[in-house]
């Protein structure tokens, strides 16, 4: 049975701007061997699975700087101090398409990546989903809205068009609930 790991020393290590790193030095409970591991502090985030009256499912499409490259995925971002999942979720929707709809529930809440990162992701269903207005996200963030029906959205993934692991993990949390 593995044995948990005590954390002998937290070091502030970086500022990397939306994150920062800590150096944790920690030894082993079983055998007493140590070494340092690199913790990400982030925020929480959150994404917006939000379909509109006809049942398709919003999606933006915008240049992600890690992958140098365009990505298909659902409105998601950052949680502001403060602000709840719903009020995060509805935000990111306005902001990333345009588009603005009925807060109808939590999805569930992943661990983006427990090996690095302590943050939490939540899934919120937005559901009536219709363009109001502009879109206005961060300074370097320009996006483009498009819908898609749900099975066109599952197609997508299998295809390899849609890689970001959170918008895939969306569809896993939203399949047992009703989508009309």
């Amino acid at each position: 049975m593995p044995s948990r790991w005590r954390v002998e020393r937290d070091d502030f290590h970086a500022d990397c701007g939306p994150f920062s790193i800590r150096r944790h030095r920690c030894v082993h409970a079983g055998d007493g061997r140590s070494g340092d591991f690199y913790i990400i502090d982030v925020a929480d985030w959150v994404v917006a699975v939000a379909l509109t009256p006809e049942g398709e499912i919003v999606l933006v499409r915008q240049f992600r700087f890690g992958v140098s490259d365009f990505t298909w995925e659902l409105p998601a971002g950052l949680m502001d101090p403060g602000e709840t999942p719903a009020a995060a979720a509805a935000r990111e929707l306005e902001e990333e398409t345009g588009y603005v709809g009925r807060v109808a529930g939590m999805l569930g809440v992943l661990h983006p990546n427990p090996a690095l990162q302590a943050n939490r992701c939540h899934f919120v269903l937005i559901r009536d989903a219709v363009p109001h207005g502009e879109v206005g996200g961060d300074l370097n963030e320009e996006t483009a809205a498009r819908t898609v029906s749900v099975t066109e959205f599952r197609a997508w993934i299998r295809e390899g068009r849609v890689t970001h692991a959170l918008a895939v993990a969306a569809v896993a949390l939203f399949d047992d609930c009703e989508v009309n």
